[in-house]
This record gives structure tokens, sequence and C-alpha cells, in this order.
């Protein structure tokens, strides 16, 4: 059995991620490039996500807004091309990154 060969590379930034119906952006955690694609977290300041419960953040990545910050659950997957530029002074904490790369495991979304 052949094993296809990954080009999985660690990233730490936030962009905004375009890829939604509405055509407004949400901005997301990138935790992994893998060619053409980025592995990712959305970020929201929602509870709650069509009934999924989202996980909070200790500290929001945005240095300008101080209000509560949520992660969705599970990571998704999508093309380099629906993101936007870097989100310049913005970053995750520390604890915030290792608590979303354990959930990391539980499988992505597209």
């Amino acid at each position: 059995m052949f094993s296809k060969k990954r080009n999985h590379k660690r990233a730490n930034e936030i962009r905004t991620n375009y890829n939604f119906k509405k055509g407004r952006g949400h901005p997301a955690w990138i935790f992994e490039k893998d060619g053409q694609n980025y592995t990712f977290f959305s970020i929201t300041h929602a509870k709650t996500t069509h009934k999924t419960k989202n996980i909070a953040l200790i500290k929001n990545p945005n240095p300008n807004d101080n209000s509560s910050c949520y992660a969705r659950p599970k990571p998704f997957s999508d093309k380099t091309k629906n993101f936007g530029k870097i989100h310049k002074g913005w970053k995750l904490d520390k604890r915030d990154r290792k608590k979303l790369l354990k959930k990391r495991s539980s499988g992505s979304e597209t």
C-alpha cells in the first residue's frame, strides 16, 4: 500500500476566511499549511454556532477588542485563496493555542 506524501507545515497566524455564503469573513487561527490548503479554527463572539457549544478563549486575539471570544470546536480546512492578509498585532494566547491543538485530533471539516 502506497502512502501519499503530504507537505504539512506548522503555522501560527490569524487571517480572515472569506469562504462564506453571505460574503462576510470571519477571523481564523491557522495552525497548519498543506500545499494550497490551510487547516484552521474559526474565531467568533458567539457562545454557540449551529447549536454546538464553542470553546471559550482566555484572551481575545484582537488587541483592540476586550469582549469575550470563542473558537469553533472542530478544525476546518480550506483553500489558501479564500483567506485575506495576516492580521498584524493579532495573536492567540499560548494557553488557548494548547487548548485548540488538543482538539485538532478530533478531525477537520471542509
